[in-house]
């Protein structure tokens, strides 16, 4: 109510990825680093196709939140690929008016785009950039089905169940 331009809740988006991509049996938050690494980093999702007599593997990262955690997936991208977990990552962002939609300060497709052609002698792993835009798309209202922001927000672990319902419904209906 504080901020009616701010309408799409980031934890819906984030949980519907997240159940999409376990549906097509993708590994949920694999290590983007050795065990042994100091600090085990996480992915999103990962999965390895077979190519021929090649196993390509692919690391996505899902980033609807601040632009910092942005710098924060490029970097789990490049280790990643030095560590020989990634052969190509995707980074899945909304486009800029979708991002201003969801907060200020929102990891967007142009800004990124912009970027990472000058990052090309640190980042050396080869990345797609995937622009989400609902432009077109009918648009979901939640507060239809439930006007607890908590639950909605998967505010805490005693709404997840609830929360991870709503969004399996919403699929089960695509």
């Amino acid at each position: 109510s504080k901020q009616p331009n701010k309408d799409i809740i980031q934890q819906l988006i984030n949980s519907y990825f997240r159940q999409r991509f376990q549906n097509f049996n993708w590994v949920e938050e694999p290590l983007t680093t050795p065990k042994d690494f100091k600090d085990e980093l996480r992915g999103d999702f990962k999965k390895e196709f077979k190519v021929g007599e090649e196993t390509i593997k692919i690391l996505i990262e899902v980033e609807f939140g601040n632009v910092a955690s942005s710098y924060r997936d490029y970097f789990k991208f490049q280790l990643s690929y030095a560590y020989d977990y990634a052969d190509i990552c995707i980074l899945i962002v909304p486009l800029d008016k979708l991002g201003k939609r969801i907060d200020s300060g929102v990891s967007n497709f142009e800004k990124t785009c912009k970027e990472l052609p000058s990052a090309k002698l640190s980042i050396t792993v080869p990345i797609l950039v995937i622009g989400l835009d609902p432009e077109g798309e009918k648009e979901w209202d939640v507060k239809v089905l439930e006007p607890n922001l908590d639950i909605l927000k998967n505010a805490n672990k005693g709404v997840r169940s609830k929360h991870t319902k709503i969004i399996k419904d919403y699929i089960a209906k695509l």
